[in-house]
């Protein structure tokens, strides 16, 4: 494996194993077995890191969800975008590093809304919502149940989302 990709595998790994806590180019370096220099001459700073691994992570599900949605009805496409992103565990645990990220860099900020207003639109237009207020309940209503559903173990978060969408309807 190359250097760099073991950087951004070390990052990855550290993130979902302890969190942003603690999360320094120290540790980031220590997790892929290379020197704290390697990690600046690479990617310049922590968080042009954190902004390259969130396009890695945002983009690879969201690439073969595209392809897997052709020619779907929109009940299989809801289903589809739910287990790509919303039902995958490891996915939404690193969106949910990745925002508290945000909240101390402005850079990580910038990405993480980019590829939130991306995904917005994209779910939005394939699930044919035009309203721009109905496009944020939709998102909003998908993260607040995803968040809910990490705390009470009684949420079903198709049957959740299924309903939010009849309320849109």
């Amino acid at each position: 494996m190359k250097t760099r990709d073991k950087i951004i595998k070390g990052a990855r790994d550290y993130l979902l194993r302890e969190g942003q806590a603690g999360f320094t180019v120290r540790a980031i370096a220590a997790e892929a077995g290379v020197n704290q220099g390697l990690v600046h001459h690479y990617f310049g700073s922590k968080e042009n890191l954190i902004t390259e691994l969130i396009d890695i992570e945002a983009e690879r599900p969201f690439a073969k969800l595209k392809g897997d949605i052709a020619g779907k009805q929109p009940q299989e496409i809801i289903s589809l975008v739910l287990k790509t992103f919303f039902l995958n565990q490891e996915f939404v645990n690193l969106l949910l590093e990745f925002i508290n990220l945000a909240q101390h860099s402005d850079v990580v900020k910038i990405k993480v809304k980019s590829i939130m207003k991306s995904r917005k639109a994209f779910i939005s237009s394939v699930l044919g919502i035009e309203d721009p207020v109905d496009k944020t309940v939709l998102v909003g209503g998908i993260f607040g149940i995803v968040l809910q559903s990490k705390v009470l173990d009684a949420i079903d978060i198709e049957i959740s989302v299924q309903r939010l969408l009849s309320k849109l309807g």
